[in-house]
């Protein structure tokens, strides 16, 4: 996590869609393994400029999580919306929802709340807390919403870097 923070953000144009992508073939296995349903925005090109590997670290946490928490069988999706500067990316998964009492220390570091991850591999608690850092050192942010369809939703919400100098320094809009 400190090394996270000691290097400046390194501002670059992507397509998100194309790091969603990416970040869902990593977990192919996993997600077929689970025999989750994933719905993402695959045709629809999305430009934007931030922090790439700070955005792709993010997804990968959370598409991680929804798998380790998630049902199986059940339903992954990703939503992407753009409204002005600001880019809003939706995680949300079937399956147990997160108890009241663990959402007000979801994003501390090392705090695991009283859902446990499924499968062999056990978590440290740090996963949330590093992929909020990495939406907030991009002046974004990183919560947990109620959604209409899903249990779990995160939402990630990001403002688009006009200029790498602009993000170097921490000023971004």
């Amino acid at each position: 996590n400190l090394l996270q923070h000691s290097r400046g953000l390194k501002v670059t144009r992507f397509d998100l869609v194309t790091v969603i992508q990416e970040v869902l073939a990593k977990h192919r296995l996993a997600l077929d393994k689970k025999g989750m349903e994933v719905d993402w925005p695959r045709h629809t090109p999305l430009p934007w400029q931030a922090d790439r590997e700070r955005t792709a670290s993010v997804l990968d946490n959370l598409i991680s999580n929804a798998i380790a928490y998630g049902e199986n069988g059940g339903q992954l999706a990703l939503r992407v919306r753009q409204h002005a500067s600001w880019l809003v990316v939706e995680v949300a998964n079937t399956g147990e929802p997160i108890d009241d009492s663990d959402r007000a220390r979801l994003f501390e570091a090392f705090y695991q709340g009283r859902m446990r991850r499924q499968g062999a591999l056990k978590g440290s608690g740090i996963g949330l807390s590093v992929a909020a850092d990495c939406a907030k050192v991009q002046n974004g942010r990183l919560e947990l919403v109620e959604d209409d369809t899903f249990p779990v939703c995160f939402r990630l919400t990001l403002p688009e870097v006009t200029s790498p100098e602009e993000g170097a320094d921490g000023d971004a809009a």
